[in-house]
C-alpha cells in the first residue's frame, strides 16, 4: 500500500470530513469524532489542537484504501434534520459546512496506521 503524508495528497482536495472511530467494518458510530475542515496545510492527519481552536498535524504517515463513491454523504452519516446522530461527536466545523452535506456526493477512503483502520475520510464533490 502507498504511504501518504497528508489528506490533500490522498484526496486531491484541500478540505473534507474525517471521522475517527468509524470503520469499513460497519458497526456502531457511537463514540466517533468528526472533523470538517481545510487540511491543505496539515502534514499528517488533522487533529484538533489542545485548545480546541484549530486543526494541527502530527507529521505521521498513513495508508488508505478507496471505498465506493458516496451518492449522499448526509445519508451515509445518518443525518437527521441537518444534524449528526447522537453517536458522532462533531468536534470541529469552523465554516458550518455540516448543513451542506445532505444530498452531496463524494469520495471515501479508509485510513490505516500500523495496519489498523482508524478513520474514514470523505472528500465532498465540488469542495476545494
Amino acid at each position: 500500500m502507498t504511504e501518504y503524508s497528508s489528506l490533500q495528497e490522498l484526496t486531491g482536495q484541500e478540505s473534507g470530513i474525517i471521522v475517527y472511530g468509524v470503520t469499513s467494518l460497519g458497526g456502531s458510530m457511537d463514540g466517533a469524532e468528526a472533523i470538517i475542515g481545510n487540511w491543505s496545510s496539515i502534514d499528517g492527519l488533522p487533529r484538533l489542537d489542545p485548545l480546541g481552536i484549530t486543526l494541527i498535524g502530527l507529521h505521521e504517515t498513513f495508508t488508505a484504501t478507496e471505498s465506493p463513491w458516496l451518492q449522499d454523504i448526509g445519508a451515509w452519516l445518518a443525518m437527521e434534520n441537518g444534524k449528526l446522530p447522537g453517536g458522532i461527536n462533531l468536534i470541529y466545523d469552523r465554516n458550518d459546512d455540516l448543513k451542506d452535506l445532505p444530498g452531496t456526493p463524494g469520495g471515501m477512503w479508509n485510513i490505516y496506521q500500523s495496519g489498523e483502520e482508524i478513520a474514514t475520510v470523505i472528500a465532498p464533490e465540488g469542495w476545494a
